[in-house]
């Protein structure tokens, strides 16, 4: 017996945790491992034989209190406590298993402790950072819909001359007599084009404003990538001809539809 418990106290010593032996009558400590005065900062000789009291203080004592209640009814107690020691406030993981004696009752408990300080410190880390993202993200959600709102104005402003030159283009084609010189022709084709792609940027930009709001819907259609892409081109070749430049293509006869968004 006497070798057994001198292989228990050695491989108590050996644990990597804070180990203790509470007497459940008296609540004074029968044994502490190497571990536990070293959390303490206490001497093993002023720990054993003392009461719990004494050795944790007022206010670690009546935080533990209860628990302790619970191991001498029987029970295995496991919780997390913050203990104010003379180098510091030190967060634990406590475990609390009942020694019975040979009659059933509770003599004794041990006491298993781990320091998971650092491990507290990483999770308020992990929680601050958190909440300093989540602050960010509203902030940025917020000036996207302020964003949005005065793409939207702008594109008020902006349509409201739009229509009427539209309006009016259209009115002077249909108007023009026999006859007209066909750079006057031209020139109005030219104004009409224009105007149609700045109303078509315009719904573009209004696009941008819709998405940030997050009511941004795709409007999918089938589209002839044969007459798109000509229609395309011809858009531009205009003013690269203005430029002397030539804008030489060359599209495959098998071209697929496509959805796009229209």
């Amino acid at each position: 017996l006497k070798t057994s418990n001198e292989r228990f106290l050695s491989l108590a010593d050996a644990v990597p945790a804070f180990v203790a032996f509470i007497n459940a009558s008296t609540l004074c400590y029968e044994y502490v491992n190497e571990e536990y005065p070293k959390l303490l900062g206490i001497p093993r000789d002023k720990i054993i034989g003392n009461h719990v009291r004494k050795v944790l203080g007022e206010t670690n004592y009546q935080n533990t209190l209860k628990y302790m209640n619970e191991v001498k009814s029987g029970k295995n107690v496991s919780f997390e406590d913050s203990v104010n020691l003379a180098s510091g406030k030190c967060h634990l993981q406590v475990n609390y298993a009942p020694f019975r004696g040979g009659d059933g009752t509770v003599e004794a408990f041990v006491v298993l402790s781990s320091d998971i300080t650092q491990q507290k410190e990483m999770q308020k880390a992990i929680r601050d950072l958190y909440e300093k993202e989540k602050a960010l993200r509203q902030e940025l959600e917020e000036e996207s819909k302020e964003r949005g709102m005065f793409i939207d104005i702008l594109g008020h402003e902006l349509r409201t001359p739009l229509t009427p030159i539209l309006a009016s283009v259209g009115m002077l084609k249909e108007s023009l007599p026999e006859g007209t010189p066909s750079l006057q022709k031209k020139l109005i084709e030219l104004i009409d084009v224009s105007t149609k792609t700045m109303t078509q940027r315009l719904e573009e930009l209004l696009d941008v404003a819709r998405y940030s709001r997050g009511s941004f819907q795709l409007n999918l259609q089938s589209v002839n990538l044969k007459e798109f892409f000509p229609g395309v081109i011809s858009r531009y070749r205009p003013s690269l001809a203005q430029n002397g430049n030539e804008l030489i293509t060359e599209l495959a006869s098998d071209l697929p539809d496509a959805e796009v968004d229209a």
